[in-house]
């Protein structure tokens, strides 16, 4: 095995979380590794703003290539067993949020329905042409959509509450 297939086969373990995305509830499993995340940004962000973006900036290109290599490393597989979208998509959707253990909570539970219910609330013709997205793209853009539809309604509570 080569150099190139050697990252391309890591990639695809990562972006499965060593086949975890093949298990019935593994999305959801697998997300809930974005809680940690979610905490470390927050304290990065109290530390140092500039340092916060270049973290986000940073792990957002390191997450695309990896989700481009992993489908390089075998284009037959299903792309619904990558599971670290849905860690993109939780981070979305608690972007500028305060978090508190009950706003995660809500929030998460928020995520995985809309996540779920997304190809019937939104116009079927939006949905297959973000699913026919080329590559990493198509991969990412349902658990982004979802992540920014939660994140408007929890800034719509927060609004509301005060």
């Amino acid at each position: 095995m080569d150099g190139s297939s050697k990252v391309k086969s890591w990639s695809f373990q990562f972006a499965t979380l060593w086949s975890l995305g093949e298990w019935w509830l593994g999305g959801i499993f697998a997300s809930t590794l974005a809680i940690p995340f979610l905490l470390l940004l927050q304290s990065i962000f109290w530390l140092s703003q500039p340092l916060f973006y270049w973290s986000i900036a940073l792990g957002a290109m390191v997450f695309l290539v990896l989700i481009q290599w992993a489908l390089l490393h075998d284009p037959e597989k299903e792309s619904s067993v990558i599971v670290i979208d849905k860690i993109v998509g939780v981070i979305i959707a608690f972007a500028y949020i305060p978090l508190q253990w009950r706003v995660i909570i809500f929030g998460f539970i928020l995520f995985h329905i809309l996540n779920k219910l997304r190809p019937f609330l939104l116009y079927r013709r939006i949905m297959r042409l973000l699913d026919r997205l080329p590559g990493v793209f198509g991969v990412l853009s349902g658990d982004i959509l979802s992540g920014l539809l939660v994140n408007f309604f929890l800034q719509l509570i927060a609004w509301v509450m005060g």
